[in-house]
């Protein structure tokens, strides 16, 4: 993931590293965006990883904040009893002995900032 220029003095995203590791496992992914659509984040296959709302606290994600290693490594498990194991998934397996070398902290802490900065922060 890396960010735009908007995330500098965004209330979520300002912490958040300039890169960082997210899971992404979506086959579709928006290709326009509302006309107050400010994007946030992006990859070379997705343009709108992360955008909000102008002057609104409205996140969206085209990728898995929550998702962390173990779940990952579980779905990655569940694809590999879902599907004969052949050359075509062979990738699956090698992925999974990928993931305990990432590390999805910077992702995963959007959703915690989001409750405490944006919907705890009047209360």
């Amino acid at each position: 993931m890396i960010h735009t220029e908007h995330t500098k003095d965004d209330i979520l995203f300002h912490d958040v590293p300039n890169e960082f590791i997210a899971i992404v496992g979506h086959k579709e992914r928006a290709l326009t965006l509302p006309k107050n659509a400010i994007v946030l984040g992006s990859t070379e296959k997705c343009p709108y990883h992360s955008f909000k709302l102008k002057d609104k606290n409205f996140y969206a994600f085209q990728y898995h904040p929550e998702m962390d290693k173990i779940d990952f490594t579980a779905r990655l498990d569940r694809y590999c009893k879902k599907y004969p194991f052949d050359e075509k998934f062979n990738g699956i397996q090698s992925l999974k002995d990928q993931v305990k070398e990432i590390s999805t902290e910077h992702s995963n802490g959007l959703l915690e900032k989001f409750i405490k900065r944006i919907l705890l922060k009047d209360q």
